[in-house]
């Protein structure tokens, strides 16, 4: 009986290591497949890490609320965002909008510690809140909207969207018309396959045509939805609009790339956001 317990117990040992071996591979497996799915390729393009000190930094915004319950990834407070703006003045940055950041990017001209405010989507608190919260800072910002989402419950009304564009501190861009009702990995598949660069390029130029018509001011900064990207695309977008812009970090000095955006999530710390963006190797000795 000792013996046959002695060999259960080997037995269970034995199965006990080889499940934890497994486990291993499987989270290995994991991260490779992460990895390869987020690794620039021919024809998607991420953002580029930045690799040396910046003197521009481009947030990004979606929603504002008061309501706790709606903080997170993508919502966060107007005290937070009216906070981060203090912030970015005492720390010696002066604020402009895409349109102007991508011409001084154009210029060379990086002789001033730059920020480039950014909401997207197009959501009613772009007026409600984030309008006034400008207003009382003297600081500009781009919002990126959303064509289809326009009269639709939680986003701008024309007369908001109206008003909005009407404000000097602010810039409307295009944010596709209805792209966005894809998600990231139907974006993404829709950039791999080139038959579809026609049906992108038709959507930005929908939006556009669109907004402007609403807006009565041209329309020159487009942010890709969700991030995703091609460079066919961006380079015949790059004909029509002064910038393009994405979702990740990178080095915005380099010439022809499109501008990545920090995400302002509820609960981050715009310090070391600054400080990251100011000091690359806290990135890099992560």
């Amino acid at each position: 009986k000792s013996s046959k317990m002695d060999c259960v117990i080997v037995s269970q040992s034995i199965l006990h290591m080889w499940e934890e071996k497994m486990k291993r591979i499987g989270m290995l497996l994991m991260n490779l497949l992460f990895l390869c799915s987020t690794v620039s390729v021919h024809a998607i393009s991420f953002a580029v890490p930045v690799s040396k000190p910046q003197r521009n930094i481009c947030l990004m915004y979606h929603r504002l609320s008061v309501n706790p319950l709606d903080w997170g990834a993508f919502c966060t407070s107007p005290d937070v965002f009216e906070n981060d703006l203090k912030t970015l003045k005492k720390a010696g940055y002066q604020f402009c909008t895409v349109a102007e950041l991508a011409e001084y990017k154009r210029k060379n001209d990086f002789t001033e510690k730059r920020a480039a405010i950014t909401f997207d989507d197009g959501y009613s608190s772009d007026y409600v809140y984030a309008l006034p919260i400008l207003q009382r800072q003297g600081v500009k910002a781009s919002f990126f909207v959303i064509g289809n989402r326009l009269n639709t419950p939680q986003y701008l009304s024309t007369e908001q969207l109206k008003a909005l564009a009407n404000s000097p501190l602010t810039e409307i861009g295009n944010h596709s018309f209805d792209l966005h009702d894809s998600n990231y990995y139907q974006l993404r598949s829709m950039y791999y396959n080139e038959e579809n660069t026609q049906r992108l390029l038709n959507d930005f130029s929908k939006n556009k045509n669109f907004l402007e018509s609403v807006i009565g001011q041209n329309v020159v900064s487009l942010s890709y939805p969700n991030g995703v990207f091609s460079e066919k695309v961006n380079q015949q977008l790059k004909k029509i609009y002064a910038s393009t812009i994405c979702t990740r970090e990178e080095d915005i000095t380099q010439e022809g790339q499109c501008i990545g955006r920090y995400n302002r999530y509820h609960g981050g710390n715009i310090l070391k956001i600054i400080k990251d963006k100011e000091n690359p190797a806290n990135i890099a000795g992560k």
